[in-house]
């Protein structure tokens, strides 16, 4: 057992009687660069190998956006810097796994251009036109991501 009293996330909870399921919460990255182009990624085939947005798992006690910035370190070697988020998602997959994931929706502008992909996660990245990448979103299942992306609340400031 961990210091935090839970074995691992993925352990059931229980609440007021109730058994519940794991709630992850997970920080998807909208990198805009200087030429307000958005950065996609497309997973390994082991992965599923289809294109999405960066972002993963927010860790106990990190903010939104240090977990932001770790994803895009991690996945891309790129440095970032947050914004703010614009808008929050759910999704309760129904192959009973009994997890319920919180998306927080973080836009940021990359610090740089160089992006080198972590091979065993990423496949390939673009830096894709607004119009582009949100073809690429619909085409990929990531309905809730385009819409978002279709309406972010203000304007993107970049460096």
């Amino acid at each position: 057992m961990t210091t935090d009293g839970f074995n691992n996330r993925k352990e059931t909870i229980e609440c007021m009687g109730a058994r519940m399921g794991a709630i992850e919460p997970i920080s998807i990255v909208y990198v805009y660069n200087q030429n307000r182009k958005i950065l996609l990624t497309r997973n390994s085939e082991a992965k599923g190998g289809k294109w999405s947005l960066p972002g993963g798992h927010i860790e106990f006690g990190e903010t939104i956006f240090a977990a932001s910035k770790r994803e895009a370190l991690e996945e891309l070697s790129l440095d970032i810097r947050p914004i703010g988020v614009f808008g929050t998602s759910e999704k309760v997959p129904d192959d009973f796994k009994r997890k319920h994931y919180i998306l927080f929706h973080v836009i940021c502008s990359a610090e740089s251009l160089d992006v080198k992909i972590d091979e065993k996660e990423l496949a390939e990245y673009v830096w894709a036109p607004r119009e582009k990448a949100l073809s690429i979103l619909r085409t990929g299942g990531l309905e809730g991501s385009r819409k978002l992306a279709e309406r972010p609340p203000f304007r993107v400031e970049l460096n």
